[in-house]
């Protein structure tokens, strides 16, 4: 398992994965507010909706590769940590608590990976393969906001 695949699923844990969630309704695992790159349309609440759950997957990776990568407005990057990405992410505006969402993610991505991640970890450390690869093309192409 990569780091990203790590982080991903995750997220997807803490969205929810319930019958009655709303990522489950949407087709969004990562409950996302915006996908530059994979067409969708949106809810009431300003989620996207996406056509199929591969679909809803494949924006949230690339949502994922490109704040692993630094590939957007946000600021987000290497060098961020796990504290930084959730203070973006999953911001207190939208009624979350993004520090508890960074510690979730720590230790689930720690579980995971068999290496000790924290919430201060960078997210090179995270996913070491993901900025290795990123010498390569973005995957779908494009910055994500």
């Amino acid at each position: 398992m990569t780091g990203i695949e790590a982080m991903f699923d995750a997220m997807q844990a803490v969205e929810g994965l319930g019958p009655t969630d709303l990522s489950r309704r949407n087709r969004n695992p990562l409950n996302l507010r915006a996908a530059a790159t994979v067409p969708h349309t949106m809810d009431a609440g300003g989620y996207c909706v996406f056509a199929s759950i591969v679909d809803g997957t494949q924006a949230g990776l690339h949502e994922l590769w490109c704040k692993v990568t630094g590939n957007n407005e946000h600021g987000i990057g290497p060098s961020s940590t796990l504290d930084e990405l959730f203070d973006v992410y999953a911001p207190r505006g939208d009624d979350n608590n993004p520090s508890s969402y960074a510690l979730t993610v720590a230790s689930r991505c720690s579980s995971a990976l068999g290496r000790t991640v924290t919430h201060l970890s960078q997210l090179r450390d995270v996913c070491p393969e993901t900025i290795n690869a990123a010498t390569h093309a973005a995957p779908l192409g494009g910055k994500t906001q």
